[in-house]
Order: structure tokens, then sequence, then C-alpha cells
């Protein structure tokens, strides 16, 4: 199943662990929130896409905005892991 969306969205680099649906009173519409983490060889420099080792989970869960699905707004939730770059070090 996970698959299924992981296609669906179009993430790349990522896995998908859990799909939902949030449906609270306080949103306008329905919202498909789902819960992703990188896998450990997308983990790159974001200065000079090279390859390197986890440093952390980035202070916490972070919520990125993804392509609506259908009616459907759709969220990506889970961390954002620096890495340590030789060259420019945390990252």
């Amino acid at each position: 199943m996970k698959n299924i969306f992981k296609r669906l969205l179009n993430v790349k680099g990522m896995v998908v662990e859990d799909v939902s649906i949030d449906d609270s009173p306080l949103r306008d519409a329905p919202v498909l929130v789902a819960r992703v983490r990188c896998r450990k060889a997308a983990l790159r420099c974001s200065r000079r896409g090279r390859k390197c080792p986890k440093h952390d989970d980035g202070g916490g869960e972070r919520r990125w905005r993804h392509q609506d699905f259908g009616c459907y707004r759709v969220e990506l939730v889970g961390p954002a892991p620096r890495v340590e770059c030789r060259v420019h070090g945390v990252v």
C-alpha cells in the first residue's frame, strides 16, 4: 500500500511510512497527510550535491505542502535531516 502512495505522490529518494486523512474541523477541507523520511542513500549536501553522512534530524518534524491529489490538499510530514559535509560543515 505504501509503495502505491510513493508512486502516486512521486516522492523520489523518500520512504512513505504512513498515510492518513486529516479532516479536523480546524481545516477548510480534508488534507491527505503522508509521513515520510529520506532514504539514507539520499542524504546529500545542499550546497554541492555530494553524498554525506547524517549529522542529526534537524530539530524535529517539518511539514511541506505537496501537489494536490484530486480534491485533497497533500502535506508531507517528516524530519529534515542535516548532513556533515567535509567542505561546508553541518548543513
